[in-house]
This record gives C-alpha cells, structure tokens and sequence, in this order.
C-alpha cells in the first residue's frame, strides 16, 4: 500500500515516532534535569530521583497526577512569539511540530494516572493527545475556554486507574450572571461597571471531571482543573474567579456527598452496625465518656464505615447487642450503605503568586475584605467582597520558587491542590534546577516545550 506523503500525515506520524521511543524507555523521564528538588511545605519525606519517576501506576492506594501548562500553538507560533516573548529561542523550537514531541515524550514519561493540562490545542488534543495517550490507555476530555478562543483545558486518566463518572465544564464568566451560586457576588460586581465589563469579557473555563478509582470503587474523585486570567494588573479579577472555582467545586461536592451519604433519621431503637467494630452503647454515659470515639465515628465529616439502619438484616446481625436510644444521637451525615467516598484535587495554572489571594484563599479557607487584591486596579476595586470555604486544601509543591521561567518572569504560578483530610502526598518528581531551565536562557527551549514546567505528584487515599 502506498503511502501519501503530504504534510498532514508527517505531522501525525511525528508523534507516533515519539511513541515508540517514550513506550521503549517507560521508566526513565526523558526531562532534562539533573538537581532533585524538595517541595517545601510538602510533608513529602523522600525525594525520588529520575530513574524511578515512571515506576508508579501499580502502587495500590496511590495515584499520579500531573499537572502542565503546554504553551498553546497560538501564543508560541507568532511573530509576537518569536521577536518579544521568547526571542531567545529558536523559531523552529516554538513550532508547534517540534514541541508536542517533547510534550508527549514528557507526559508518557511520566506514566501519570491523571493528567490535567492547560493551553490545549483543540486540533492537538484530536489530532495528538487523543491518539497517542490513548494508544498506551489513556482517555481524555477536553473543554474549550469562552468566546472565539481555540485552546482550552484537558484531563485525561489512565483506563487501568480510573473510570469516568461525569465531567463537565463552564465559562465562569457566564455563570456569573445566571448561576443562584454567585448571585450575592454579582450584586457587588455589578456596581463597578469597569470591574463587570472586564471580568465578563473573560473566556476563563473551569473543568471538573470526576473518576472513580478502577480497584477500589469506594473511592470518588473530583479533579478541577483551571487557567486563571493572565494580566499582572489583575489580581482582583483572579480572585473572583479563584474564589467562583472553589465556591463550584465545593457545590460539586456537597452534591456527591449527598449521593454518597444520607441524611439521618433518629428513630426510636435505632441499631448502629459499624464495619469491623460492633460497638454500641447502652446510655448516654456511656455514650457521653467515649467523646474520641464519638468525634471519630459520628462527626458530619468523619466518612467513617457507619451505616444507620432499622433493617431486620441488621437485627438479625445484632439482635443480642444493646439497642442505641435515639437521643444519644446527633443529627448528621452517615455513610449509606454504598459506603464510598469522594476526595477533591485541584490543578492548574492559577497565574498567582503564592502572596497573592488566591493561594491563601485556597490553603486558608478565608480571604478577607481587606485583601491587598481587590484593589489591584483602583477604578475596578472590589469593596465588601470575602470569600471562605470548608475544603481542607493543601499545596503538594508548597510554594517552590518558580513554575514559570521566561526572560522577564520567574514565579510560582502552577498549583496542585490535595484535600488534607482525605489524601497524602507520599512524593512529587522535583523540578529543574535553575542551571536546567537557564541553560538556553530561559523557557521555553530546544528542551523545554514550555514556559511552565510540570508539576508531578503522587498522592495516597488516607484509611477510611
């Protein structure tokens, strides 16, 4: 059969040639680093070095999850591009034909269970991600920003990993207006015309994708994933949106939760079957002295194996123990019989500096009224305006001191953010050193494909 040797179909085999090499050498990054780096403020006790970032999937309880932002084709591949933004490197190394070998080669290196990845191409996604990632079990969503804008935002997951159970993406800006969520937020926006021109002008998205795990179904994830607005004199206008992603992700959430678990109703001789501990008590002395346990097993939050039942299966199981009274029990969530239970990650690149808002409202739970942010941008100042949330959220890099590296920028501005009380992390791949990312001068490169690095992290559920 003869093949026809148009332009097309050697950009499509490109990186099947990548491919081939990537699935050769599964378990050696090919990155071009040589000095490990210790997140700090991670809890991560261990650092890995490069010959073992692959060796990972097979790990039971544990998951990677890899989050990049890979240059867009439209920003990289411009005369802007090329004479003011990286004028440091090579034109032929801005191509997009050149770089997504690099980005493939990379991301198969790192033999990631999640991969969420900002400034897609919608053709690379189609044409590349989809057909090479999916060759070796990978599938993929992938949500266009706003507007005209042709990039937007991917996830994919390892089929061997996780199952998709939903995904779904919105353009914050649209929700503004229309969403019952951010309608106290838009009365106050809507006071400041420059402020609504400007934050409704956004394309900004916000993906959320939720997995459960392949060998243990009691698991649920949710990983949101997100490209923050840009501009330095912004930062009021990134924490409306950091502060839009966190309120809808908490909302997506409660809502599994309320799959997930059931709402309790007291009744009279309730009996309580608690999984590999029988334990009930016969009054509320009894009860009331067991304050650890209690807090342990019946707090709203716990997510422990409790299902609450007046079933006669359970009163055959049990029948011969004490009966709990139902004013011994607090109202609250239980686990339902389903027992399962949903975690939260969240990627990105959030365009923030670890000073800024955003990363405190995320690791802090609260930003204030008087946040330096809000009046980034005098004549669109935000006045009245705090934002807090439950999520226990901690960063598995800490604040490393750059994610980003260009001539005129070097910043943290990438973040993957864990729910605390429900995972660890156990390791993350270290990042360049800055001899690495400053040997052709800056990001990106001949070996970088980027402006941004990856960041990496293997996070564990914690025991139920």
């Amino acid at each position: 059969m003869e093949i026809k040797k148009d332009r097309n179909l050697k950009s499509y085999l490109a990186p099947l040639w990548v491919l081939d090499q990537a699935c050769a050498h599964l378990k050696s990054v090919m990155f071009l680093q040589k000095n490990a780096f210790q997140a700090r403020n991670s809890n991560c006790d261990e650092v890995i070095t490069t010959e073992v970032h692959a060796a990972h999937r097979w790990l039971s309880q544990s998951f990677r999850v890899v989050s990049y932002n890979i240059l867009a084709d439209l920003y990289a591949d411009s005369e802007v591009a090329r004479t003011q933004l990286y004028p440091y490197c090579p034109s032929y190394a801005l191509t997009i034909d050149y770089r997504k070998q690099l980005i493939l080669r990379e991301l198969l290196g790192y033999n990631a269970d999640v991969i969420c990845l900002q400034e897609v191409d919608s053709k690379i996604f189609d044409l590349d991600l989809t057909p090479v990632l999916g060759y070796v079990g990978y599938e993929g969503v992938f949500h266009r920003k706003g507007g005209t804008v042709s990039e937007g935002v991917a996830c994919l997951f390892h089929k061997s990993k996780f199952r998709l159970l939903d995904t779904k993406s919105v353009v914050l800006a649209e929700e503004l207006k229309t969403n019952s969520l951010f309608s106290d937020i838009w009365k106050k926006i809507e006071k400041n015309v420059a402020l609504a021109e400007r934050i409704l002008a956004r394309t900004t998205c916000l993906q959320c994708t939720v997995l459960e795990s392949v060998e243990d179904p009691r698991e649920q994830v949710i990983v949101g994933n997100t490209h923050l607005y840009f501009h330095p004199n912004a930062d009021h206008i990134r924490l409306l949106q950091g502060g839009m992603t966190i309120i809808y992700l908490q909302d997506i959430f409660a809502k599994l939760l309320s799959m997930v678990y059931k709402r309790g109703v007291c009744r009279p001789r309730l009996l309580v079957f608690v999984k590999d501990l029988l334990s009930v008590w016969s009054d509320s002395t009894e009860y009331h002295s067991l304050s650890s346990q209690r807090e342990q097993f019946m707090s709203p939050c716990g997510h422990r194996d409790i299902v609450w039942s007046d079933s006669t299966e359970y009163h055959g199981l049990i029948q011969s123990e004490r009966a709990v009274h139902e004013s011994m029990w607090p109202q609250g969530y239980c686990l339902a019989s389903t027992d399962k239970r949903v975690s939260m990650v969240v990627c990105g690149d959030f365009n923030s500096t670890p000073e800024c808002g955003v990363y405190q409202l995320f690791t802090t739970q609260f930003v204030p009224e008087n946040c330096i942010d809000w009046k980034s941008k005098e004549d669109e100042a935000m006045n009245e305006l705090s934002f807090s949330h439950s999520l226990l959220l901690g960063s598995a890099y800490g604040t490393p001191a750059f994610t980003n590296f260009t001539s005129g920028f070097a910043g943290c501005l990438d973040y993957i953010f864990y729910q605390l009380d429900q995972l660890e992390i156990t390791q993350v791949v270290p990042l360049p050193s800055i001899e690495d990312v400053t040997e052709h001068t800056a990001l990106p490169s001949v070996v970088f494909p980027s402006d941004h690095v990856a960041l990496v992290a293997d996070l564990r559920w914690k025991p139920f």
